[in-house]
């Protein structure tokens, strides 16, 4: 049992006793979620080993640069993709790709929506190398959209992330693999959403999915909770409401027709979109 890296599953395992229709059946031990696993302990990385985990997908911001020494980065060292070795010679096994899902289209649309002024601000403080104080600004743009909104924005302009981040799950030597971003439910939860709705589970069983990081995060809730107070978000921003990935799902095919929709829109077509449901599916 993973002691260290809270909210910490294998979404084969969850699906399997949420989905009451068996329509999708993921395989277990192959595809895990968790919150940042950068202070796991020792016995805990020898866990993540014995899962024979390969990849390790980290969607926060500069997540090559958090905890770079940590015991963890040193079993699943930070590496570029696209990978760099030539002809597959000598792949690296055992690795951490850092994919910022909130990527640069985002945030110019978050930016966008302040004053000219506030422009400047944010501009000047991501050239000082400030960008929590950045982050502050801006959240008071994100806030009035709530949870809902931000989850919609990432599929409305994180397109080129999503489709790196898939990418990688298109290629089995890349399995098993853990996915997190800081608490594991915003962005970790869109990422997992896009790969279950692939697989054929229905909706529902999505949002339950979803909605088990409330129990997973219960320990640090209130720390949550004062996290975003220092950025400027409201509470809501610390919790995990079913009705806020139901609410993503019905926006996403309104406006798309269906994730797989979506998903060829922004070139992630149907054949690899069948590789990975080769690699998932039962």
């Amino acid at each position: 049992m993973i002691q260290s890296i809270l909210n910490f599953r294998d979404v084969g395992e969850s699906i399997d006793v949420i989905n009451k229709n068996k329509i999708g059946v993921i395989k277990k031990g192959l595809l895990f979620r968790s919150a940042d696993p950068d202070n796991a302990t020792e016995e805990d990385i020898k866990q993540l080993l014995n899962f024979d985990i390969h990849t390790i997908v980290d969607l926060r911001a500069g997540g090559h640069e958090h905890r770079h020494e940590s015991q963890l980065r040193t079993s699943f060292p930070n590496t570029e993709y696209p990978f760099q070795h030539e002809d597959n010679v000598n792949p690296i096994v055992r690795k951490t790709i850092n994919i910022n899902v909130m990527g640069n289209k985002l945030l110019q649309n978050y930016i966008a929506r302040a004053p000219f002024y506030i422009r400047v601000q944010i501009y000047v403080y991501y050239l000082i190398f400030q960008q929590r104080q950045a982050a502050i600004i801006m959240a008071q743009y994100m806030s009035p959209r709530g949870l809902t909104g931000m989850y919609t924005d990432l599929f409305d302009a994180s397109d080129e992330e999503i489709c790196k981040i898939l990418e990688i799950m298109t290629d089995k030597a890349n399995l098993p693999i853990l996915i997190h971003c800081k608490h594991g439910k915003d962005r970790t939860g869109v990422i997992i959403a896009i790969i279950l709705s692939i697989c054929g589970v229905d909706d529902e069983t999505i949002v339950q999915d979803y909605a088990s990081s409330q129990e997973g995060l219960a320990s640090i809730h209130s720390s949550i909770v004062d996290d975003m107070k220092r950025l400027g978000l409201t509470e809501e921003f610390a919790t995990v409401s079913p009705d806020v990935m139901r609410n993503t799902l019905i926006y996403v095919k309104e406006k798309y027709g269906s994730i797989q929709d979506y998903l060829i829109g922004i070139g992630f077509d149907l054949d690899k979109q069948k590789l990975i449901q080769k690699n998932f599916l039962i």
